[in-house]
């Protein structure tokens, strides 16, 4: 098929090529390329399988110039490229091409962008994105809640997502309360932590044993070693599977008590 073979043509440029002998392969192989907006996209989609993020924004620039509306159809697989090799600053140029060219960006968009900035540890542009999401009025779900809250590295800034998906009437899932429990301990603040554990238990969130292990870990690093067995009593009466890692952590917990008996 001749997008086969174009596909093969752009791949075979080198990394550093020129606009214009990318648009000369683009040209001469297809005239009416611009005309079938499935082929673009399928073009594109091999382009970014391929991990050719620079070659993917040409064509999009060849694209508009030849008139062709390029819609979020042809701009998510470059995206997702994007995501997938934790290109963040390609990734937000691309958000604000889509920006100027009146593109508008959806959920999944974002999540891939906020995904890529996860993955090179952006985690401030993360945060940004997430705050201009809600600002243009994207449509924030669970998912995407979720994910930026795995990330935060301010316990108050989790409890503010937390208020504002109440305020958005976004529901909250066990995957919710344990990523909000795990971003507090990650940053040794077993305080909150505990406040989120409890209140989750009275509403009838079930958690599983790494969820309690890290909260004990937590609180015995911090020298609350009697929070630590209060928590670790709780699993038991949850009936939570206590592994060789929970009671090493119960024992340290212990032994920074000088709880020997």
């Amino acid at each position: 098929m001749a997008e086969g073979k174009l596909l093969n043509k752009l791949l075979s440029l080198p990394s550093d090529a020129r606009s214009q002998d990318v648009h000369w392969e683009l040209e001469g192989t297809t005239p009416r390329f611009p005309e079938h907006p499935g082929k673009s996209g399928a073009l594109l989609s091999g382009l970014c399988k391929a991990r050719r993020v620079a070659l993917s924004f040409q064509v999009l620039e060849w694209l508009r110039a030849k008139g062709q509306e390029v819609s979020i159809f042809h701009y998510f697989p470059v995206v997702s490229a994007c995501e997938k090799s934790g290109a963040w600053t390609d990734a937000l140029q691309l958000l604000r091409c889509m920006d100027v060219f009146g593109v508008e960006a959806d959920t999944i968009t974002y999540s891939a962008c906020m995904s890529a900035c996860k993955r090179a540890k952006e985690w401030t542009q993360a945060v940004e994105l997430f705050s201009a999401m809600t600002s243009k009025r994207v449509e924030t779900d669970t998912i995407a809640f979720n994910f930026v809250i795995s990330f935060c590295n301010d316990w108050r800034q989790v409890f503010e997502l937390l208020g504002t998906m109440d305020q958005n009437y976004v529901g909250k899932n066990a995957m919710t309360i344990e990523h909000s429990i795990e971003s507090c301990v990650r940053h040794d603040h077993w305080a909150p932590a505990l406040d989120l554990l409890y209140q989750a238990l009275r509403d009838q969130v079930d958690f599983g044993t790494i969820t309690f292990s890290s909260l004990i870990t937590c609180c015995a690093d911090s020298g609350a070693w009697q929070i630590a067995l209060d928590v670790f009593s709780t699993a038991k009466q949850r009936s939570v599977a206590a592994d060789r890692i929970m009671f090493n952590t119960v024992i340290s917990a212990c032994a920074v008590g000088m709880q020997w008996k």
